[in-house]
């Protein structure tokens, strides 16, 4: 049995604050648990998934423009013998308006 997790590494993070949400859930969906929302400038701590899929969901206004964030995610295993091979390329990228969601998924 392979278990496979996420974790994300935010490098700089600079966002309107309260309009600029990014919002992480330990899941697939907005119904699995939320693990924040995450606006302004401070770098998010992200805790390691409990499973392998992580909902990273972006949404902004149109109004002042940051510098915005830059993330980096990694994959690992918990347990098991397993071999994986994942890139950071994205899953799952669906744009629109101002609306960014991205599913991690192994």
């Amino acid at each position: 049995m392979c278990n496979i997790f996420f974790f994300l590494q935010f490098d700089d993070f600079n966002l309107e604050n309260d309009y600029d949400v990014v919002s992480i859930y330990d899941g697939r969906s907005t119904l699995d648990p939320l693990v924040g929302n995450y606006s302004g400038n401070n770098l998010p701590t992200i805790p390691i998934s409990s499973s392998n899929n992580l909902l990273v969901q972006f949404h902004s206004d149109q109004d002042n423009q940051s510098t915005g964030f830059n993330v980096t995610w990694f994959a690992g295993k918990s347990y098991g013998f397993c071999f994986i091979s994942l890139s950071n390329d994205l899953t799952n990228i669906i744009l629109s308006g101002f609306y960014l969601k991205v599913i991690l998924k192994a």
